[in-house]
């Protein structure tokens, strides 16, 4: 009875723990982006332009951290740009 009420408690736990961990996810689109986004729905030729307009800004802030020669540590600094481009 023990053993099969921890069977249970081990298959339970990730199956609820999921939902909450994907929920942690940032995404990497602004509000502004997803606005603009969404104002273009029905355009596809406007949204890959948007598309490659945020793709372009987020690789000249890369670069921009990349050549700042204040910055000391430039993998931290570029560590919050990997899920975006």
């Amino acid at each position: 009875m023990i053993r099969t009420r921890w069977i249970f408690t081990s298959l339970l736990l990730p199956a609820l723990i999921s939902p909450a961990w994907s929920q942690r996810r940032r995404d990497p689109l602004t509000r502004l982006e997803v606005d603009q986004l969404r104002d273009t729905a029905w355009e596809p030729e406007q949204r890959l332009k948007l598309y490659i307009k945020f793709a372009r800004a987020r690789l000249a802030a890369v670069e921009q951290v990349r050549s700042d020669p204040k910055v000391t540590d430039r993998a931290q600094a570029t560590a919050g740009f990997s899920r975006c481009v």
